[in-house]
């Protein structure tokens, strides 16, 4: 029994040291990779945003695409613009004639 005891002195140090040393080399490995771990779960929630984000805009732009109200819209306005855009260059070369009649009346004045 006395020998026993005198084992297990001789060896329980031991056992608690490779157990404490076993515990640290987890603990800095698991502390190591829980950096890891939180970096691909940022990664993947900001995946999942940006998936979303571009799913709404293909279903927007789908539903643009097809409705053919809106597009009747967008013409009419595009037609609009081009119209406006016809008309001011004309007025603006119709205010440059005008300029350049007034130099010319008081010129020969």
């Amino acid at each position: 029994m006395n020998q026993s005891l005198q084992m297990l002195d001789n060896v329980l140090p031991w056992v608690i040291i490779a157990a404490g040393l076993s515990l640290s080399i987890f603990l800095v490995a698991s502390g190591f990779y829980s950096f890891v771990f939180l970096q691909k779960k940022a990664n993947l929630k900001k995946s999942k945003d940006i998936i979303e984000e571009n799913r709404q805009e293909v279903e927007e732009a789908t539903f643009f695409a097809k409705n053919k109200k809106f597009q009747a819209i967008i013409e009419e306005q595009l037609e609009q613009i081009k119209k406006n855009a016809a008309k001011n260059k004309s007025l603006l070369a119709e205010l440059d004639d005008m300029e350049e009649e007034k130099k010319r009346r008081k010129k020969k004045s």
